[in-house]
């Protein structure tokens, strides 16, 4: 997946969110996490921002965080963060979308097209040619000049959901908050603006890669620093295959499944 310069991000997220056309899917060899372990490009050699790609059926989410981090040590907010913190945070990446794959003469070019992006949006398509060896799984740039490596994380090809929230009020999905599933792990977005608008244009725009347990997710890496090692209440309450009823964060709501591989995707034991 391509990688932006950083940069302010002005963008807003996309006002829609589409769904993946009738029998679309990625080949099951793509699905589960993948953390990347290296990047090349003309500017250099990148291997140390923390970066996890979570592929379901169709849909996936990206999370990459920079080395360099400042210390955010006693910095509870958007708010309180000094001018050289909230630009560090404006060279984070992160995205969501629907993801397609085409297989030619070439080989197999998988394609990304995000419905949210921490960054402005890009000038060209996100697509890269995949290569999968026996110990890793190599992408090159279709449209830029890049190279990348990702491993896969075990355990996280099965057991995999993706959900939108729902506006109970107006009973319509609201584009602003998408839970991913994958064995053990999940990642969290979250895009509504809650901090002042003197903190930056969607620097508030949570991503978040957490660990599964049956309190909830512990949240080990996010775009906002201050949230890494507290835990997100989360239960599942109800599913019926189309909607789940969801306590997050102390709050039932409902939300539209997206995918699903089964029903023990719900099941935080043996996690």
């Amino acid at each position: 997946m391509s990688t932006l310069s950083p940069m302010n991000p002005i963008s807003t997220p996309h006002a829609a969110l589409s769904f993946p056309p009738p029998g679309a899917g990625v080949p099951a060899h793509y699905r589960g996490i993948w953390r990347r372990t290296l990047l090349e490009t003309s500017a250099g050699r990148d291997t140390a921002t923390v970066v996890y790609w979570l592929q379901g059926t169709s849909w996936h989410a990206d999370i990459r965080i920079p080395a360099g981090r400042p210390d955010f040590a006693g910095i509870a907010g958007l708010a309180a963060c000094p001018a050289a913190h909230r630009a560090w945070l404006a060279t984070q990446q992160g995205f969501a979308g629907v993801t397609s794959v085409r297989r030619d003469a070439y080989g197999e070019l998988c394609s990304w097209r995000r419905v949210v992006d921490y960054q402005p949006p890009q000038d060209q398509p996100d697509e890269g040619w995949m290569r999968f060896e026996p110990d890793c799984l190599i992408e090159t740039g279709a449209h830029a000049g890049y190279l990348e490596h990702w491993l896969p994380v075990p355990d996280t090809t099965a057991r995999i959901a993706v959900l939108r929230a729902v506006d109970g009020a107006a009973g319509t999905d609201v584009p602003a908050e998408m839970l991913f599933l994958a064995g053990p792990y999940a990642m969290h977005l979250r895009w509504p603006r809650r901090a002042p608008a003197a903190a930056g244009p969607w620097l508030d725009l949570e991503i978040a890669f957490a660990v599964r347990q049956a309190a909830g997710l512990d949240i080990v890496h996010s775009t906002l620093p201050w949230m890494e090692g507290t835990t997100r209440p989360l239960r599942v309450l109800a599913h019926d295959g189309r909607f789940a009823e969801l306590d997050c964060d102390g709050r039932a709501r409902t939300w539209r499944i997206l995918e699903s591989t089964g029903a023990d995707v719900w099941d935080v034991e043996g996690t």
